[in-house]
This record gives C-alpha cells, structure tokens and sequence, in this order.
C-alpha cells in the first residue's frame, strides 16, 4: 500500500478514510466511490455529538504511523490489517484544554506537526 506522506495534503486519490460509524450516508457514498472506510466508533469519554469524530481518536503521523485513543478493537483491527503500525496515546480528549495538551504530548514525543481545525 502506499501510504501518504503528508496526512494533511494527500497528493493524490484517497483509499482509505477513518469515519465516524455514525455517518451513515457518508459511509454509503464513500464506499460507492470504491473507498475502504475505516468505521470509528463512539468513544465514552468523548460528548456526545463528538464521540465517533474520527479527528478526535486518529492521528494520523504520516506514512503507515498512527496513533490511537479509546479505538474499537474493530476500527483498530481494520487499520492494522490495512497496514498501519498503531501507538496508543492517552485519552486527553474530552474537552478543549485536553485537546490542547494532547497537542503538545504529540509534538513533544513525536515531533510531529498537524492542523487541528476544532480548537
């Protein structure tokens, strides 16, 4: 699989897509388009109305790396046999100030950089 190299700017055609489970007519429409969905589950420390946001449990690091918090055992089953090599990282994200300090824990620890459009 090739994987991409900037989670943030896909170069070219998406193949795979992490989704919230909830979003059914999404799901529909993308696996019409020949696009494998990776089904993201509820997560009970997250609010309700956020707690599938695929944004919100998977960062993707780049290439096949990816970490994880509070994911289905389906949702990680699916990535790992997609190919994805997965971390777990904390919970820190039910709220904004946690979301903040998930931010810097991986930056620090990973030195990775990203976009995070809900803070």
């Amino acid at each position: 699989m090739n994987y991409i190299e900037n989670p943030n700017f896909p170069k070219g055609k998406s193949t795979v897509v992490a989704v919230s489970s909830e979003a059914k007519d999404v799901i529909d429409a993308l696996q019409s388009a020949k696009i494998c969905v990776v089904p993201v589950d509820p997560c009970s420390s997250l609010q309700e109305g956020i707690a599938s946001h695929a944004d919100l449990q998977l960062l993707h690091l780049g290439s096949n790396s990816m970490l994880t918090a509070s994911c289905s055992n389906k949702c990680e089953e699916m990535l790992k046999s997609i190919g994805f090599d997965l971390k777990a990282a904390p919970c820190l994200l039910a709220d904004v100030t946690n979301r903040v300090l998930f931010s810097v824990y991986v930056q620090r620890r990973y030195a990775a950089t990203f976009v995070h459009n809900d803070i």
